[in-house]
């Protein structure tokens, strides 16, 4: 159970300027380490290393790595606006939070500033001649450090920003967000089944309107534990709520506006949706490729197509919720993951806007076909619902009987779901 604190703290960290003045700030260390380091040097290095040779070495690093910086943040800038145009907005953002394409700029502004700062703590003669060698060893860890992101870096180049490799990333997301919620059924807290009875007096009203990014049941519940209470939650992360809508129904002894307030600021609310604890979101996002590729202007159902067969892998590795015996919350209720609006999310944008492709069709039946006999009812029956849906899109997009028929086959319900009147 991730902590609103360290969902505001992971949010930062996703920041390319956070990790950038990390590293940058490091270089500011240096001073103060090379005196420290040179006592642990042998002395014919520390006198046989002289000013000049280390303030060449920082002169050829300072020059480098503003050409390179400059470079690699274009490069940046264009694939990733490449990938929000050619696979999803969502996808991009994905992109833009890689921590590894980060830590690679990073280093390579770190090791500018470091360079920048070493000069001019020479020639204010800062240090003094016996820490020049220590400098010097120092300046040569950094060309080392530099060099192996250079080589990093190229391996990213050849596939940052491309369709398959926003695909993939959206995949790992996905399989991370269902992992975590497998691994912290409900949210940490109690199962809150529907239909069941349960008293409350209070309602916890969201002050300001947005989408619901996290929600935090650990804080909520210590909360609520001074005040006797619990709660049950009307919304789950990735709900859209105006002011003044529920965000849970309390049932308290004496609810205090100072207490409310606190008890609100355990929602993180915001304008757009995070990938953290929102599995739907994270499986659409991939849904949203397939939609892009199936546009009269890129064409591509291949892709479409592949992304049909990695929903299917991500979704068919999903359990279902079980309340454990101790919950990190016990004294809040959630309710569980809406397994029909997971696969409705993942499959019917693919149904609708490929309804013309028999291959794209028969990708998506053969993935709900699969889904249908899954170990979780739930998620078999959602699938069985959605595949109606699907064949409906199919009957009306097709135009060979032969190919209306060959999905119907593959499907694993044969009636399509019926048409509104009108």
């Amino acid at each position: 159970m991730i902590s609103q604190y360290f969902f505001r703290a992971r949010e930062v960290g996703r920041r390319l300027w956070v990790r950038a003045a990390l590293i940058s700030g490091l270089a500011l260390v240096a001073p103060v380490l090379a005196p420290l380091l040179s006592s642990f040097l042998p002395d014919a290095f520390l006198t046989g290393i002289g000013i000049d040779q280390v303030r060449t070495l920082l002169d050829i690093l300072a020059n480098s790595m503003l050409a390179v910086t400059t470079f690699s943040l274009t490069v940046m800038v264009t694939a990733h606006l490449a990938a929000d145009q050619s696979a999803s907005p969502r996808g991009h953002r994905l992109l833009r939070e890689d921590g590894g394409t980060q830590t690679v700029l990073a280093t390579f502004v770190g090791s500018f500033v470091f360079a920048l700062v070493s000069i001019v703590v020479l020639q204010t003669r800062f240090v003094s001649a016996e820490a020049t060698g220590a400098y010097y060893l120092m300046t040569l860890v950094v060309f080392g450090i530099v060099i192996f992101n250079i080589l990093r870096w190229i391996g990213q180049l050849a596939s940052l920003g491309s369709v398959e490799a926003t695909i993939a990333t959206a995949e790992e997301q996905a399989r991370s967000t269902l992992r975590t919620r497998a691994e912290t059924p409900f949210l940490g807290a109690r199962h809150l089944r529907p239909g069941a009875a349960h008293d409350s007096n209070h309602s916890l009203l969201c002050p300001s309107g947005g989408y619901v990014r996290h929600i935090d049941t650990g804080k909520l519940s210590s909360l609520l534990e001074d005040r006797q209470g619990k709660a049950l939650l009307e919304v789950l992360p990735g709900s859209f709520v105006n002011t003044g809508d529920p965000l849970a129904h309390l049932s308290v002894v004496d609810l205090t506006d100072e207490d409310a307030g606190a008890m609100c600021r355990c929602f993180v609310v915001g304008r757009t949706r995070s990938f953290d604890q929102d599995p739907i979101f994270a499986v659409s996002v991939l849904t949203e490729i397939a939609e892009r590729a199936l546009s009269p202007g890129i064409n591509d159902p291949r892709t479409a197509m592949d992304v049909c067969d990695r929903l299917n892998l991500i979704l068919d590795a999903f359990e279902d919720e079980v309340e454990p015996e101790e919950c990190a919350a016990s004294l809040v209720f959630a309710p569980s993951l809406d397994l029909f609006s997971l696969v409705q999310s993942a499959f019917e944008p693919i149904a609708r806007d490929g309804k013309s492709n028999v291959q794209v069709q028969a990708h998506v039946q053969s993935a709900l076909k699969r889904l249908s006999e899954h170990r979780s009812s739930e998620m078999a029956e959602a699938a069985r619902i959605v595949s109606g849906r699907a064949l409906a899109y199919s009957d009306d997009g097709l135009l060979l009987a032969a190919d209306r028929a060959r999905i119907k086959a593959i499907a694993p319900v044969k009636t399509a779901a019926s048409k509104p009147d009108g």
